[in-house]
């Protein structure tokens, strides 16, 4: 949805006056509330956005000093909004590819937008997952071990 409408994904566990555990949508940040408030009452021309609202979503909750990044925290949450983490229940394989255990599998999906042009010449939009590729990712049940394969020659 978000990409669809122009807005990013704000995970609300990286700020701490959110509820934690939540999504949204979101425009901005903003310099000011009035600035938000403008933006938000141009938003809401359209009926699509009438329930959209300014909230302040307080200090974040990453240090990037620590992980020494050179983007803006907010960059950083819209990034991490972006992303999606997959986890699936795979059983024990068989293949010299994939765990030989039970374990938890993990990908990594984002959002973006494909552009499609009908029969008539009408331009829409339409929201599409784009996986990347990591190779393999998981985590064996009954000890916690990470299993990394990024490549099936390794």
């Amino acid at each position: 949805k978000a990409a669809d409408t122009g807005g990013w994904v704000l995970i609300s566990n990286l700020y701490k006056s959110l509820t934690p555990n939540l999504f949204a949508v979101v425009r901005g940040p903003f310099h000011s509330k009035k600035e938000a408030e403008t933006e938000l009452a141009n938003l809401k021309i359209n009926q699509h956005f009438k329930k959209s609202y300014v909230k302040d979503a307080g200090e974040m909750s990453i240090d990037l000093a620590a992980l020494k990044l050179e983007l803006s925290p907010v960059a950083l949450a819209a990034l991490l909004g972006e992303v999606r983490v997959l986890v699936k229940n795979e059983p024990a394989s068989e293949s010299p590819c994939s765990p030989q255990e039970e374990n938890k599998s993990f990908s990594l999906q984002y959002f973006t937008v494909d552009r499609n042009i009908d029969a008539k010449g009408n331009m829409s939009f339409v929201p599409k997952d784009v996986n990347l590729d990591i190779g393999s990712f998981a985590q064996i049940n009954h000890s916690g071990e990470i299993q990394r394969m990024r490549l099936c020659a390794e």
